[in-house]
């Protein structure tokens, strides 16, 4: 049978690429403002949003209340290992 091909939203796609960034050590401590992602990934702020609440809900950032366009990376090893089980 025939394997369809599966689409992958974009807000997905930067969700890996921020992973991927976060993990070869490109961003250590915090990512840029959505503002600098957007021009990045040259996506539009909903986007980034998106991928950034995506990365938070499985708890890979730290999102400030105070802050909400600032993203913190934690620190502790485990979120790395967790990375490989899940995406």
């Amino acid at each position: 049978m025939l394997e369809i091909p599966r689409r992958i939203s974009l807000s997905s796609q930067i969700a890996a690429a921020i992973r991927k960034g976060i993990e070869d050590g490109i961003w250590e401590g915090s990512l840029p403002g959505e503002r600098r992602l957007c021009e990045l990934f040259q996506a539009s702020r909903p986007t980034i949003h998106a991928a950034l609440r995506a990365r938070a809900s499985l708890r890979h950032l730290v999102t400030s209340r105070t802050h909400p366009s600032r993203s913190r990376i934690p620190s502790a090893s485990r979120y790395v290992t967790r990375w490989s089980r899940s995406a």
